[in-house]
């Protein structure tokens, strides 16, 4: 497995599609061979190129409207690779504003590092927006057990096989490597913090619920969120 860090590489060509774009280094993202083995660079570059593209802010339909490009989430295929693209989190907006170009750049580097690096076409997930998410769960006044703002919703590009399931893999919900990416951001802001402080301890508490989750979860699971176990992914206008 593969991992990139919250800064991520640095952007690289890709030539993996018929029409070369320039991948965008993610927030946060990973290969593994348990989203897909054996895919095919070529299809994946062609899924990706199906992808409308655009370099201005584009305002997509989170979970409602008419299914398409412009609504989320949204698959694009091509023979044996699939492409999904969703908003993560406990609580999504309505709307989600992302530059088009950013969403296929994101694509394109799962390609490139995941695919085609790997030599056996493994799949992988990327993220953008994710530092909200690591910023609201690292604020002092921060309650992980109640309700989070659609603020701290993210983007999230999967690039998959055929899915073994009736829902397509979610990543950004269910998989345990994002825990332990909330896990390291409460022990960094732990290290900032106040010796003795409440916060120190705040913190200390967090980070041991998020170890403990990522414990639980499963790649390519669907039943154990970052969050909780039974909670449920809400969509608000707030």
């Amino acid at each position: 497995m593969f991992n990139a860090s919250l800064n991520g590489p640095a952007s690289l060509s890709i030539q993996a599609g018929p029409s070369p774009f320039v991948p965008s280094a993610p927030n946060y993202g990973i290969c593994d061979r348990r989203y897909a083995s054996h895919v095919m660079p070529l299809s994946c570059g062609r899924a990706a190129d199906t992808l409308v593209p655009g370099d201005s802010l584009v305002e997509y339909t989170v979970h409602g409207g008419a299914p398409g490009p412009r609504s989320l989430p949204y698959t694009a295929s091509f023979g044996n690779c699939k492409i999904w693209v969703e908003i993560a989190g406990p609580a999504t907006p309505q709307v989600y504003q992302a530059i088009p170009n950013e969403i296929r750049g994101m694509a394109g580097w799962v390609i490139d590092e995941c695919v085609s690096a790997s030599g056996t076409g493994y799949g992988g997930f990327a993220t953008k927006d994710i530092s909200k998410l690591t910023t609201y769960v690292t604020e002092p006044d921060t309650e992980i057990s109640g309700t989070y703002p659609t603020s701290t919703a993210f983007l999230t590009v999967t690039v998959t096989g055929v899915w073994d399931q009736a829902e397509p893999p979610s990543p950004g919900n269910y998989d345990p490597s994002v825990a332990q990416v909330l896990a390291d951001v409460e022990i960094d802001a732990w290290n900032k913090a106040a010796p003795g402080s409440t916060l120190r301890q705040d913190l200390a508490a967090r980070q041991q619920f998020f170890t403990r989750q990522s414990m639980r979860m499963r790649t390519g699971g669907s039943s154990i969120t970052w969050w909780g176990s039974t909670a449920q992914i809400a969509t608000s206008e707030t």
